[in-house]
């Protein structure tokens, strides 16, 4: 024999959504301009948290002075985050003198003059450094760039 029961619904128990938006507060030393999935947000410091859809976002940190810095952030409806870097930490440097000048070429692609105000900042990695001056051979080498260091490198270009 089958006993059918009435289908007991509670309105105290119907699901509440959770918030669509969640908060993330930025903290970058030295200072950075924040983009949000390629969109430019704010500048560090913040005075206020920033306010973000739920789900994964790519949050870039940007200052000329230092290699962008890319973090994928997952936020929860309701929550607060928090993301803090120290982009010195994250850099390495190659401080180069050449003799008498070059053009500075790291991957093929050009970067600067020589001589340098400041050593070059480079995410940490292998690089292909190339020197270039018409009254001399080109010059190349493989350097290593490791977070928090200095690479020193003196070169004379010779013929």
């Amino acid at each position: 024999e089958k006993i059918e029961l009435p289908v007991l619904t509670d309105s105290s128990s119907t699901p509440v959504a959770a918030p669509a938006t969640g908060e993330l507060m930025v903290q970058c030393t030295p200072w950075a301009h924040i983009f949000v999935n390629g969109e430019q947000f704010e500048t560090t410091p913040l005075r206020k948290p920033l306010i973000l859809p739920a789900g994964r976002h790519v949050i870039e940190l940007r200052n000329p002075n230092f290699p962008p810095h890319r973090s994928t952030v997952e936020i929860s409806g309701g929550n607060s985050d928090s993301l803090i870097v120290n982009l010195h930490s994250l850099t390495g440097y190659l401080d180069l003198q050449v003799l008498p000048w070059a053009k500075i070429f790291i991957d093929n692609q050009y970067v600067e003059t020589t001589p340098l105000a400041k050593p070059l900042a480079l995410k940490p990695g292998e690089y292909t450094l190339k020197l270039e001056n018409p009254a001399f051979p080109n010059w190349e080498e493989t350097v290593l760039i490791t977070a928090g260091e200095t690479l020193k490198h003196r070169i004379t270009l010779n013929r």
